[in-house]
């Protein structure tokens, strides 16, 4: 994830709503995501995970067999499972 802010405004957006963010208009269009995790960062330290986990759960992707796929292995060992 860049650091670079003009980088950061072009994938998430600048704008107040993150309903109109790229990536939010984006995953409304999904029927499945994806969601990777590190040992370098906490998933839930990222406010854009955290995001995407509930527009998942808002399009009942994490309810529907294969719309929410979680790979990798998590930051620490006391990081909640999804």
């Amino acid at each position: 994830q860049s650091t670079d802010p003009d980088i950061v405004a072009l994938q998430v957006g600048i704008g107040d709503d993150p309903w109109q963010a790229p990536t939010t208009l984006a995953l409304l269009e999904s029927d499945k995501i994806l969601v990777v995790r590190n040992q370098a960062v906490d998933l839930y330290d990222r406010i854009w995970c955290c995001w995407e986990l509930f527009i998942a759960y808002e399009l009942n992707l994490v309810h529907k067999l294969g719309g929410l796929i979680v790979t990798g292995r998590p930051c620490a060992a006391g990081e909640p499972t999804l």
